[in-house]
């Protein structure tokens, strides 16, 4: 959690903790979120404070496994994905 807090500002941290419970944020791992950060970075994906702050949880999934779910989801909607990611977020409940 403490890598996140650090990305945030308080509206954004505000808002994440009125949406989801504070299981969510006791079971956060910051390597394993840091790890998702800088995978999302490498793939251009400039807009990670707002997938943070609205899905939050899917920075419980091993990066691992979130990386290998996430390539699947950039090959199944290939053009301009991050394009389309970025006016479509609920391509990311596919991860779950």
């Amino acid at each position: 959690m403490q890598y996140i807090v650090r990305l945030l500002d308080e509206t954004q941290l505000m808002e994440m903790k009125n949406t989801f419970e504070d299981s969510i944020f006791s079971q956060l791992d910051d390597y394993n979120v840091k790890s998702i950060i800088i995978y999302l970075q490498l793939n251009g994906i400039d807009f990670i404070e707002d997938i943070i702050v609205q899905y939050l949880d899917l920075f419980l999934i091993e990066h691992k496994q979130f990386i290998e779910k996430f390539e699947l989801l950039k090959r199944k909607y290939p053009s301009n994905f991050v394009e389309t990611l970025a006016f479509h977020f609920n391509l990311l409940d596919e991860l779950y």
